[in-house]
């Protein structure tokens, strides 16, 4: 649940399929959600990966607590930047 509530929040913040994404099963892919070849993508996992450890293993220590919550805070500013600012498609270099 807390997985397809970080996709949610990463579809609010401009990116993967419009419609939105979740996992239900096995065979959701990345490829599914961004293409691995992407740059955002390695963005997109890192952030998921730390809301969902902040859930289900959070570290034991405070500071390491709020490190964490730190890095996805930044994350969601850094997605929002990356999401408004207009790179130029392949076309268009």
């Amino acid at each position: 649940m807390e997985i397809n509530t970080a996709f949610g929040i990463l579809t609010q913040l401009g990116f993967g399929p419009i419609k939105g994404f979740s996992i239900s099963g096995e065979d959701e892919t990345w490829d599914q959600y961004l293409p691995a070849d992407d740059p955002r993508c390695n963005m997109a996992k890192t952030y998921i990966s730390a809301r969902a450890k902040l859930k289900f293993d959070p570290p034991q220590a405070s500071y390491l607590v709020e490190a964490l919550k730190e890095d996805v805070a930044e994350l969601e500013f850094r997605l929002s930047v990356q999401n408004d600012r207009n790179f130029p498609t392949e076309e268009e270099e």
